[in-house]
């Protein structure tokens, strides 16, 4: 078993979690509020680069904002090289 397994969306219908686009993602949305994997399902969505469907509660514009803030917050700061002096 994974966490797939006990998502809350097992056994529903699939167009409830993939809509057409424009349709309203309110009723899968509110099953995942309440999922027991859904940082999982997110993680997962993210990992893979899911481009449809809501995952983890996220459609998928919430997603590509959510992965561009992640990836700015991972970014590295430039490295400044510094020159040590000894103290006299």
């Amino acid at each position: 078993m994974t966490w797939a397994d006990h998502g809350s969306c097992v056994g529903r219908d699939p167009d409830i979690f993939f809509p057409e686009r424009g349709a309203d993602t309110g009723q899968a949305r509110a099953h995942c509020r309440a999922c027991p994997v859904r940082s999982e399902c997110l993680d997962y969505a993210l990992e893979t680069r899911q481009k449809f469907g809501v995952w983890g509660g996220l459609t998928p514009a919430q997603r590509r904002r959510l992965g561009r803030t992640r990836e700015e917050e991972t970014e590295l700061a430039p490295v400044r090289h510094l020159r040590l002096v000894p103290s006299s």
